[in-house]
């Protein structure tokens, strides 16, 4: 029997598609609550010449609350030659004292563009499976 991932995985904007001018984009706080996992898939578009983009994920107890860096949860400084027209992965578990979510994208020195996509899912039983040297797991 064939497993649908829609039927078991939540699937949200986490930042909306853009032409990734030099700067920070606009975060959309994530609710993981009834989760264990989330996927934030980054996916880039084609780099200014000197183009870089970072990303990082935290985490807050509260909806609009404060939040805090997850540790090792990030992607720093990827370049044009890295990054164009790939899909940049941080995978991670989630703290159900802390479900609401945020992925902190920064665009640096040239713009990159990018969107991201928050994959919720009940995965922490399975063994991770990395398919790039761009993906993170915490």
């Amino acid at each position: 029997m064939a497993h649908a991932v829609a039927a078991t995985s939540k699937f949200l904007s986490a930042i909306a598609p853009s032409i990734g001018t030099i700067g920070t984009m606009t975060a959309i706080e994530v609710n993981a609550a009834g989760f264990d996992r989330i996927c934030f898939e980054a996916v880039l578009g084609v780099a200014a010449a000197s183009g870089l983009f970072d990303m990082k994920i935290q985490d807050s107890a509260t909806t609009g609350g404060g939040l805090a860096d997850l540790t090792g949860a990030v992607l720093v400084q990827v370049t044009k030659a890295a990054g164009d027209s790939t899909v940049q992965v941080i995978d991670c578990k989630v703290n159900p004292a802390r479900p609401f979510l945020k992925a902190l994208v920064v665009t640096t020195t040239g713009a990159f563009p990018n969107g991201v996509i928050a994959h919720l899912y009940n995965g922490s039983g399975y063994r991770p499976v990395t398919v790039t040297p761009q993906v993170v797991i915490t």
